[in-house]
C-alpha cells in the first residue's frame, strides 16, 4: 500500500514537473496561416518563418487553394537561414485538408515553405496552415 501511494506521489511529482517546463499539448495550440499564391511552374515555391513560444507539438496542412483543384504539392518544415528554409521534414505529395507534416517541436524560429514540383496547371492561391505551441 504504502509503494502504492509513493508512486502515485512521485506521478504527480513528475506531471507538475513537466507542466513548469514549458511544455504544451496538441489542444493548446494556436494556428497561423500564410496566404500567397504559386505560379504553374515546376521550382515555384513561398516560405515563411514563424515563432514557438513552448516546446510541444505542430502540423502543417494546406487548408485551401483557389480555384480549389484536387492537386498536390511539397510542403516543408524547417530552420530559417540565410539560404532560406532549411527543411528538416517533407512532403512531397500534400493534399488541401488533409496534415501534410507533424512532429514535435521546441522553442524558437521554424519555417514553412510550399513549392509547386509541377502539378499546377494555373496559378493558385494557397492558405497554409501551421499549429504549434
Amino acid at each position: 500500500m504504502r509503494t502504492t501511494r509513493l508512486a502515485a506521489a512521485l506521478l504527480v511529482a513528475a506531471a507538475l514537473a513537466s507542466a513548469s517546463c514549458g511544455t504544451v499539448g496538441p489542444g493548446d495550440n494556436i494556428t497561423e496561416s500564410f496566404t500567397d499564391t504559386l505560379q504553374p511552374f515546376i521550382g515555384d515555391h513561398k516560405e515563411f518563418p514563424f515563432n514557438v513560444g513552448k516546446t510541444g507539438e505542430y502540423s502543417v496542412k494546406i487548408d485551401s487553394l483557389d480555384p480549389p483543384k484536387n492537386v498536390f504539392l511539397q510542403v516543408y518544415f524547417g530552420t530559417p537561414s540565410d539560404l532560406g528554409c532549411q527543411v528538416i521534414q517533407s512532403n512531397s505529395v500534400a493534399y488541401r485538408g488533409v496534415t501534410a507534416l507533424s512532429g514535435a517541436i521546441q522553442k524558437g524560429l521554424w519555417c514553412v515553405g510550399i513549392a509547386d514540383l509541377g502539378s499546377l496547371a494555373e496559378q493558385e492561391t494557397f492558405v497554409l496552415e501551421v499549429s504549434h505551441p
